[in-house]
């Protein structure tokens, strides 16, 4: 079983900016003329009827008789004269508008988190019995690590609540009961690191660390564990930082076996 906290990751979008405008200020309404010159034809001598006698022979045209005379029309006379026009346009107001203070463009950005904290727990399906235990490696430079024995439903409880485990940090390897460390197996981590946690048929609970399978350090917890094993004990596994790593757990039989004298 392996297991991983992993990093948070933020995609913070980029922004084109806005561009900066000085604005403009308003226009009252208003009106302006303009003049120019047009060609226009003027009548200044108008037609008339001219009396004339009837046997005049050159008399053409239409006209109107009366008594013994007839009336032509003698058309008046037209001139093409010069005159000046005036025009005059009005505007409408024109608001003002205001100024802007632009905004510079931002790149598009993705922030990493490490997403520390005991925030998150997984747990063992099967219960540890008596006369197992639970055999288990880590990622190399692990932040915190906590693997703690504890019934069921603890899952994301405070590391404090869990009375048997062993943490893993950066100040080594120790033995961590109810929030207190009491006992430092190794002062440091070590790439061939092997932690055993064991549940005695005397519901005890025994500790083991051991590096390349050579250094051996056995703690014994002064606090047992359910009495013969009557109620059911889980493994908790805690990862405090993204990027750490639990890399193999297992159950195995077995007990732990004192040398005598």
């Amino acid at each position: 079983m392996k297991l991983v906290k992993d990093l948070t990751t933020a995609i913070i979008p980029g922004d084109p900016g806005t561009p900066s405008s000085p604005g403009s200020p308003g226009v009252p309404a208003y009106c302006s003329s303009t003049t120019s010159t047009q060609k226009v034809w003027v009548l200044t001598t108008p037609g008339t009827y001219v009396a004339v006698e009837q046997d005049n022979p050159f008399i053409m045209g239409n006209g109107y008789e009366a008594a013994n005379s007839r009336y032509v029309y003698m058309g008046g006379i037209m001139e093409l004269r010069s005159r000046t026009v005036t025009t005059e346009t009005c505007y409408p107001a024109v608001p003002g508008k205001p100024a802007v203070i632009g905004c510079a463009p931002i790149k598009e950005q993705i922030v990493s988190s490490m997403n520390v904290g005991w925030n998150s727990s997984a747990r063992s399906i099967l219960p540890l019995n008596v006369g197992q235990h639970i055999a288990y490696t880590l990622g190399a430079g692990v932040y915190g690590a906590l693997y703690a024995v504890g019934p069921e439903g603890c899952d994301n409880h405070n590391i404090s609540q869990f009375r048997h485990g062993i943490m893993v940090d950066q100040g080594g390897v120790h033995v961590f009961e109810a929030g207190v460390i009491k006992e430092t197996l190794f002062a440091t981590q070590h790439p061939s690191l092997v932690m055993r946690i064991y549940r005695s048929y005397e519901s005890e609970i025994i500790y083991v660390a051991s590096v390349g399978g050579k250094d051996v350090k056995v703690h014994k917890s002064d606090t047992h564990a359910s009495s013969l094993g009557v109620i059911p004990l889980y493994v908790y596994a805690m990862l405090y930082s993204g990027g750490d790593v639990g890399l193999s757990a297992g159950y195995q039989p077995g007990e732990v076996h004192y040398g005598k004298v």
